[in-house]
């Protein structure tokens, strides 16, 4: 497994980083309170830079299941230092409070 990333479950979303090679760097998956339609995002992934005031949208999450049952987030994730998006899932592991990020290649 690829883990690129920890994060914490909070009231209204997840907070934790992401470290690649381009990019690392804090990170928060915000509940979208309103959908704008079925497809939507559940989520959206906001990081800080610190040159530039506010936060930053790079990407979001969608709620899946695996063929087990399993819930996880399904998360698109996307910066001008990255050459193509991310694809990965947020999951907590067997015996682990935090949430893990990981990353596999199509």
């Amino acid at each position: 497994m690829n883990i690129i990333g920890k994060f914490t479950a909070v009231d209204d979303g997840y907070t934790g980083s992401v470290q690649t090679l381009p990019f690392s760097g804090p990170v928060t998956l915000d509940a979208v309170k309103e959908k704008a339609g079925e497809n939507s995002p559940d989520f959206r992934a906001f990081t800080v830079r610190a040159r530039q005031q506010g936060r930053i949208q790079i990407g979001a999450a969608w709620k899946e299941r695996s063929e087990g049952g399993k819930a996880y987030l399904g998360v698109r994730l996307d910066d001008p230092s990255f050459p193509v998006p991310i694809y990965c899932r947020l999951i907590q592991l067997d015996g682990e409070e935090s949430h893990s990020l990981i990353w596999s290649r199509n």
